[in-house]
């Protein structure tokens, strides 16, 4: 998909699966998403439904419930974004383990 036809709950939902996957998370459970209290329920249904709407060339489903970001996927995040910058969305939407505790 080009970037220009992604929808804003798509591009979020891109920067929850980058945020995650640099966290050391390489699948991200829609149903995590879905029922989290932090999220409106019509926000997190609008996450859910345009990622899984995307192409499988950006995303890819793992088993039933998890969803990852493809390396063409990364590319294309990337190529709006920048870099790896991701917001703090992720952090506020899904429990991420914060592994730079354990580094030190």
């Amino acid at each position: 998909m080009s970037k220009s036809e992604l929808t804003d709950a798509q591009w979020c939902f891109l920067d929850l699966l980058m945020r995650a996957k640099q966290r050391g998370i390489g699948a991200l459970n829609r149903k995590e998403i879905l029922y989290n209290n932090a999220l409106p329920q019509q926000v997190a249904c609008k996450l859910v439904f345009g990622g899984l709407l995307m192409m499988a060339e950006d995303i890819v489903t793992e088993g039933v419930q998890g969803i990852s970001i493809t390396p063409k996927g990364e590319a294309l995040y990337k190529l709006k974004f920048g870099g790896s910058g991701t917001t703090e969305m992720a952090d506020q939407t899904i429990l991420l383990p914060d592994n730079s505790v354990a580094a030190n």
